[in-house]
């Protein structure tokens, strides 16, 4: 699953990926409000709740913004690989590995030598 598609699953749930990434925000006219990425209550950082632009936050003292993704790397402080893991954990989404097969490689087999005599004289 790309980051993408990680997003659009997020953005269906932009309430619940709220009250995890910040608890002491709330919502207000279909905004979720809080004091900054470190969760404290307020009203600079701003995610939208519903419409074309769900998921879009924006910190309007420091001038970050993005999407749910951006936010869950800046309010956990992890790398964007760390915070894809934790996101897929969140969602119960679980990473597919690639199977290798064990097939045994084909052997080629040389042709027998030739039962040669020596020529008489030569």
């Amino acid at each position: 699953m790309n980051c993408s598609e990680l997003n659009s699953e997020l953005v269906k749930i932009t309430d619940r990926v709220c009250w995890e990434l910040l608890p002491n925000g709330e919502e207000k006219n279909h905004e979720w409000c809080a004091g900054s990425v470190a969760g404290e209550h307020g009203k600079s950082l701003k995610v939208v709740m519903q419409g074309t632009k769900a998921g879009v936050w924006a910190d309007f003292s420091t001038g970050q913004s993005g999407d749910l993704i951006d936010l869950w790397q800046e309010c956990k402080s992890l790398s964007l690989p760390e915070a894809l893991k934790q996101i897929k954990n969140f969602l119960g989404i679980k990473d597919s590995k690639p199977v290798f097969s064990k097939a045994k490689k084909k052997i080629k087999k040389l042709p027998e030598k030739p039962n040669c005599k020596k020529v008489a004289g030569g």
